[in-house]
């Protein structure tokens, strides 16, 4: 939702940042409330500077709310000791995530998944002309096999959500290519961080890597866990257990407001 003036000010207010960084989240959130609210659905894809970065997007409130989770709210930040971590970003959506790791760790090098076809050409545009070296893209839906898998989506080509649950994606149903995310991590020696938010697939994601040894290799992973979907047992305790029994702590965002509502649920695991 585009923000009144008064929001923006708030919001750039509160950013951790130097009064230089501020003033632009403010020009940002400002620019993005004016485009959103003055010009009609585009039918071509949409454009705004953040910081250094060029973003493209299918509209500009959807460019708000991934500016807002990502920059603003810094859902997926990360400390590393390193110059150039690795990150795997599953479910990279238009590549506002992998813009932020950018940003913060320029020379790092990106794995990127992203299944939705539309979504995987504006990541693929955002990634080429803002020139993101060491990134890898795949159009591939992640699971617990290889080989094929329905994947739902809006006929609206600015969805952020897709996901192999009809529920959470849309009455657009794909045939998409499915692989196991262990058989990437293989190769690698170790994973400073894996960013999920796959709209309810990430159990059996998890599952595979714990069974296949690949945790290990990982250092944090940042988890958007979506809890109470509809026709879905709750299993949020089996997943913590999965970590719980590797290594990992964690700490947990989230809020709800009505009992038995969906929830998305950031959890942030981290080595002991």
């Amino acid at each position: 939702m585009i923000r009144t003036t008064i929001d923006i000010i708030k919001y750039a207010k509160q950013y951790p940042g130097t009064a230089s960084q501020k003033w632009s989240i403010f020009k940002i959130l400002t620019h993005l409330r004016i485009k959103g609210n003055s010009l009609p659905s585009p039918s071509e894809p949409v454009s705004i500077n953040i910081f250094k970065h060029k973003i493209f997007g299918y509209d500009f409130q959807a460019l708000d709310f991934l500016f807002k989770e990502v920059y603003i709210a810094k859902d997926y930040n990360f400390v590393s000791t390193k110059e150039s971590p690795v990150i795997i970003d599953c479910g990279s959506n238009i590549g506002m995530s992998v813009s932020y790791f950018k940003s913060l760790y320029p020379k790092s090098k990106i794995i990127a998944f992203e299944a939705n076809p539309d979504a995987h050409y504006l990541l693929k545009k955002n990634c080429d002309e803002n020139g993101f070296v060491n990134t890898q893209i795949n159009n591939v839906a992640l699971a617990d096999f290889d080989g094929h898998i329905s994947f739902f989506i809006s006929e609206y080509k600015g969805t952020l959500t897709g996901s192999v649950l009809p529920s959470r994606g849309g009455t657009k149903e794909l045939k998409i290519t499915a692989v196991k995310l262990s058989d990437y991590i293989k190769d690698l020696d170790q994973i400073d961080l894996v960013k999920m938010d796959v709209e309810g697939a990430e159990m059996p994601i998890i599952r595979d890597l714990h069974q296949t040894g690949s945790l290990s290799k990982i250092n944090e992973l940042i988890v958007e866990y979506h809890h109470n979907m509809p026709n879905e047992e709750s299993s949020l305790s089996e997943f913590l257990q999965i970590f719980e029994s590797s290594g990992f702590d964690y700490s947990i965002r989230t809020n709800f407001f009505d009992l038995k509502a969906f929830q998305n649920i950031l959890i942030h695991f981290y080595r002991k």
